[in-house]
Protein backbone atom coordinates (compact mmCIF):
# COMPACT_ATOMS: atom_id res chain seq x y z
CA UNK A 1 0.00 0.00 0.00
CA UNK A 2 0.92 3.88 -0.76
CA UNK A 3 2.38 5.39 2.47
CA UNK A 4 -0.65 7.47 4.16
CA UNK A 5 -3.33 4.32 3.02
CA UNK A 6 -3.27 3.29 6.32
CA UNK A 7 -1.37 1.66 9.01
CA UNK A 8 -1.10 -1.91 9.06
CA UNK A 9 -2.67 -2.17 5.71
CA UNK A 10 -5.99 -0.65 5.81
CA UNK A 11 -7.35 0.80 2.55
CA UNK A 12 -10.60 2.83 2.66
CA UNK A 13 -13.57 0.81 0.54
CA UNK A 14 -13.93 2.45 -3.37
CA UNK A 15 -17.16 2.49 -4.51
CA UNK A 16 -17.43 0.36 -8.05
CA UNK A 17 -15.45 -2.14 -7.46
CA UNK A 18 -16.52 -5.81 -7.52
CA UNK A 19 -16.31 -8.74 -5.27
CA UNK A 20 -12.56 -9.51 -5.83
CA UNK A 21 -11.81 -7.04 -4.32
CA UNK A 22 -13.94 -6.45 -1.51
CA UNK A 23 -12.72 -9.94 -0.80
CA UNK A 24 -9.33 -8.64 -0.93
CA UNK A 25 -10.39 -6.11 1.62
CA UNK A 26 -11.69 -8.47 3.89
CA UNK A 27 -8.35 -9.99 4.03
CA UNK A 28 -6.74 -6.60 4.11
CA UNK A 29 -9.10 -5.69 7.40
CA UNK A 30 -8.30 -9.11 9.13
CA UNK A 31 -4.37 -8.79 8.37
CA UNK A 32 -4.37 -5.52 9.86
CA UNK A 33 -6.34 -6.90 12.95
CA UNK A 34 -4.17 -9.52 13.74
CA UNK A 35 -1.00 -6.95 13.53
CA UNK A 36 -3.46 -4.42 15.81
CA UNK A 37 -4.32 -6.80 18.40
CA UNK A 38 -0.46 -7.96 18.76
CA UNK A 39 1.05 -4.41 18.98
CA UNK A 40 -1.48 -3.60 21.72
CA UNK A 41 -0.76 -6.71 23.31
CA UNK A 42 2.62 -5.41 23.32
CA UNK A 43 1.47 -2.39 24.47
CA UNK A 44 -0.15 -4.12 27.47
CA UNK A 45 3.16 -5.91 28.34
CA UNK A 46 5.71 -2.75 27.66
CA UNK A 47 4.13 0.58 26.71
CA UNK A 48 7.11 2.40 25.60
CA UNK A 49 8.80 -0.30 23.71
CA UNK A 50 5.47 -1.12 21.74
CA UNK A 51 4.84 2.87 20.96
CA UNK A 52 8.49 3.28 19.37
CA UNK A 53 8.50 -0.32 17.46
CA UNK A 54 5.32 1.22 16.21
CA UNK A 55 7.09 4.85 15.61
CA UNK A 56 9.59 3.08 13.98
CA UNK A 57 6.42 1.33 11.47
CA UNK A 58 4.96 4.48 10.77
CA UNK A 59 8.57 6.15 9.57
CA UNK A 60 8.73 3.41 7.07
CA UNK A 61 5.36 4.13 5.52
CA UNK A 62 4.78 1.73 2.25
CA UNK A 63 8.43 1.35 1.95
CA UNK A 64 8.82 -1.95 2.90
CA UNK A 65 6.85 -5.02 2.21
CA UNK A 66 4.36 -6.46 4.95
CA UNK A 67 6.41 -8.68 6.86
CA UNK A 68 8.98 -6.04 7.04
CA UNK A 69 6.88 -3.70 8.26
CA UNK A 70 5.20 -5.90 10.86
CA UNK A 71 8.50 -7.00 11.99
CA UNK A 72 9.51 -3.22 12.13
CA UNK A 73 6.18 -3.00 14.60
CA UNK A 74 7.35 -5.78 16.72
CA UNK A 75 4.69 -8.38 15.62
CA UNK A 76 4.55 -11.53 13.24
CA UNK A 77 2.52 -11.85 10.48
CA UNK A 78 1.35 -15.42 10.82
CA UNK A 79 -1.46 -17.21 10.97
CA UNK A 80 -0.35 -20.32 12.95
CA UNK A 81 -2.31 -21.71 15.39
CA UNK A 82 -0.04 -20.95 18.16
CA UNK A 83 -0.21 -17.11 17.23
CA UNK A 84 -3.66 -17.27 16.91
CA UNK A 85 -4.62 -19.49 20.46
CA UNK A 86 -2.32 -16.57 21.75
CA UNK A 87 -4.01 -13.55 20.83
CA UNK A 88 -7.34 -15.13 21.45
CA UNK A 89 -6.24 -15.58 24.88
CA UNK A 90 -5.39 -12.03 24.84
CA UNK A 91 -8.78 -10.80 23.84
CA UNK A 92 -10.83 -13.18 26.75
CA UNK A 93 -8.26 -11.94 29.15
CA UNK A 94 -8.92 -8.34 28.03
CA UNK A 95 -12.54 -8.80 27.90
CA UNK A 96 -12.56 -9.89 31.05
CA UNK A 97 -10.43 -6.81 32.56
CA UNK A 98 -13.06 -4.84 30.82
CA UNK A 99 -15.93 -6.28 32.49
CA UNK A 100 -13.90 -5.70 35.59
CA UNK A 101 -14.01 -2.17 34.89
CA UNK A 102 -13.49 0.29 32.66
CA UNK A 103 -9.89 1.37 32.59
CA UNK A 104 -8.90 -2.20 33.45
CA UNK A 105 -7.56 -3.50 29.45
CA UNK A 106 -5.61 0.00 29.48
CA UNK A 107 -3.79 -0.85 32.25
CA UNK A 108 -0.21 -0.55 31.71
CA UNK A 109 -1.04 1.28 28.08
CA UNK A 110 -2.81 4.75 29.38
CA UNK A 111 -1.34 6.50 32.07
CA UNK A 112 -3.01 6.74 35.58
Amino acid sequence: HPPGDGAFGHTQHRPGLGLGHLFAQCQSHGIAQLGALQLFRNAVRDSGSAVAAYKNFLRLGGTRPLPELYKAAGVKLVFDAATMRELVEFVEERIAALRAGADAPFHGVVPA
